[in-house]
Order: structure tokens, then sequence, then C-alpha cells
């Protein structure tokens, strides 16, 4: 039989950090659909980009930046970055060709803030119906934190 130290210690890869802080209680989400994606080299493209979704109600982006010298990415994202609710998290993640990981990376540390979301790469664009809007295309799916069904594929 395995002792709390040992079940906690456990779990704690198979769970969001901030689940695993918070005693496996998953917290109410802050956005209700967000699209995680990384960028390289896609300064000249990422305002069309973020313009784009967040005029079709996507509440929430979080941009990993995989340029050696984020400046650039960086500058054409600050007014998106700034205010009480920001429409992006942006992530510096210098490492070439680790996409799985950054895609990890969000999903060990921002997960929870997020009730939906979705993998996109910059030259990708989310589209639905306007039949779909405010949200319900998701209606479909049960709500199971934890599961894969929280994401879109």
């Amino acid at each position: 039989m395995e002792d709390s130290t040992t079940k906690t210690l456990s779990s704690y890869s198979k769970l969001p950090k901030r689940i695993f802080e918070n005693d496996g209680i998953w917290p109410d989400p802050k956005y209700k659909v967000s699209l995680v994606a990384c960028a390289r080299w896609e300064a000249g493209y990422i305002n069309e980009w973020l313009m784009y979704h967040q005029s079709i109600g996507i509440d929430h982006v979080y941009l990993y930046c995989n340029d050696d010298d984020p400046i650039a990415l960086y500058e054409k994202v600050i007014p998106y970055t700034l205010g009480n609710n920001p429409f992006v998290t942006f992530i510096h993640y210098p490492k070439i060709g680790l996409q799985f990981q950054m895609y990890f990376h969000f999903n060990r540390n921002y997960m929870p803030e997020t009730e939906w979301f979705m993998f996109l790469d910059i030259d990708e664009f989310f589209l639905y119906s306007l039949v779909c809007r405010n949200y319900a295309f998701f209606s479909f799916i049960p709500k199971r934190h934890g599961s894969s069904l929280r994401q879109l594929v």
C-alpha cells in the first residue's frame, strides 16, 4: 500500500502543475476557448493571425516564440499582452525543433486556465460557421476535466 507521499509524488507527472498544487482540484478556468501556437520567424504574419482569432471570439492565445531572438515577434504582439485581461501570453522557448515539448509545457503549466484549447500553427486558422457562434459547437462534447476531450483537434 502506498503512503500519501508516494501517491502525491507519483501523480505529479500526470497532472498539470496547478492541479497538482491544488490537491487534484481543477480551478474554474479564466478562458472559455484558447489557442496554443508555436511561432518561428512569423513576425510578418502574427498580427493578422491574432486579429482574426480575436475577431471570431477566441478568448486567449498562448504564443510560444521559437526564434533565436524573440524581440521582433514580441514587438509585434506587445499590444496584445497588456492590460488587466491580455489576449496573449508570450513565452520564449529558444530550443529549436521542440514543438512537442512546447505543447507539453502548455499542458503542464497553462492548461487549467482554459476550458477548451486547440494547437495551431501561425499559418493555420480556426474556422467555424456563423451558426456555431457563442460556443455552441462545444455543446456536443461532454465536460470532463482532465480528459483529452478538452483539446480540440
